[in-house]
């Protein structure tokens, strides 16, 4: 964590001004709690859920017990606990609204926090297109793209793994969307593993909150292309709604998490949505479209003393507590 705390030193921020587009009556500010809560699931999902209708599981968490989550059911929790691993979460399934979903959790311990400051850059090398194991249906041309080595080796190790339980999953219900979120760290594995199953030929709506950056410009450029976010961005914009969307990168960010401007020089993808309050409570005026105007590429000032505005809570505050095991 002293790492992590140094390193946020050295990340000082000059914030930008919120995009003026407030969702107020609009839809995606529904559908951004949706996911908020849906994410926060991850954190108390256990092994012992599996076969589980969610409204069943009696987890402590409120969002467990959400009449939201009534029809979805857990099939498979994953947690990768041994020496420098991480990737925890769950897949689940909602036969209501045919739809498959793989969410992953964010840091929750020191062991994530030396993965996640493992920024070190490294080439990025799909897992699909290296393992025999898969069947790639897209080619992958992203001369010059590079990742952060921690999330590089999920992807190649344990997200893995966690991508052919999902195909899995998928060969039981071919005709089912498939929706990839997650927060924090959760939030940047979920991306990793939405690009593997894009390349698979898959259609993806990725949702992050509060979730670094992965990798360089030519890889937050390839990112766009994959998930057509100009095409997403515009449909986002004329609906004012992205849950229709079958192919979508969605970014939430909170104005004093300093998670999503972390590591420094490496560059985000997909559609932005801003929460302007501090702490967990937004409102309808306080939530904006940046769109692909990221508040999250505030240039960084390395005079400057530590920024107190700074908030850990902003970052695990996205609507709710979203990283916290307990009812609220």
């Amino acid at each position: 964590m002293q790492c992590f705390l140094a390193l946020v030193a050295l990340s000082l921020i000059l914030w930008a001004a919120a995009a003026p587009h407030p969702v107020r009556t609009d839809p995606d500010f529904s559908q951004l709690q949706w996911f908020a809560r849906l994410a926060s699931l991850a954190y108390c999902v256990r092994p012992w859920h599996e076969q589980t209708l969610m409204n069943t599981t009696h987890c402590p968490a409120e969002a467990c017990s959400d009449a939201a989550f009534d029809t979805l059911q857990v099939n498979h929790v994953f947690d990768f606990s041994g020496f420098l691993e991480v990737g925890s979460g769950f897949i689940a399934v909602d036969h209501q609204e045919q739809t498959l979903f793989l969410v992953y959790k964010g840091t929750g311990s020191a062991r994530d926090w030396v993965k996640n400051l493992n920024a070190f850059p490294v080439r990025y090398e799909p897992v699909v297109h290296s393992n025999p194991n898969f069947s790639p249906a897209l080619g992958f041309d992203c001369e010059g793209c590079y990742i952060h080595k921690g999330f590089g080796t999920f992807t190649r190790t344990n997200g893995a793994t966690i991508l052919k339980k999902v195909q899995e999953c998928i060969s039981d219900y071919p005709d089912y969307r498939l929706v990839v979120a997650g927060h924090s760290l959760g939030g940047a594995m979920a991306l990793m593993s939405a690009i593997e199953l894009r390349l698979l030929g898959h259609d993806v709506l990725a949702v992050t909150l509060g979730a670094p950056r992965v990798g360089n410009s030519k890889f937050a450029s390839f990112a766009d292309k994959l998930f057509d976010t100009r095409a997403a961005a515009a449909h986002i914009d004329q609906n004012r709604s992205f849950t229709a969307l079958r192919t979508a990168l969605v970014r939430m960010v909170h104005r004093h998490d300093v998670v999503p401007m972390l590591p420094p020089g490496y560059k985000h993808s997909g559609y932005e949505y801003f929460l302007g309050e501090a702490g967990v409570n937004q409102t309808r005026e306080s939530v904006t479209r940046g769109g692909l105007d990221y508040n999250t590429e505030a240039k960084y000032d390395f005079g400057r003393r530590f920024p107190t505005e700074y908030s850990t809570t902003d970052h695990v505050g996205y609507f709710y507590r979203v990283s916290t095991c307990k009812s609220s």
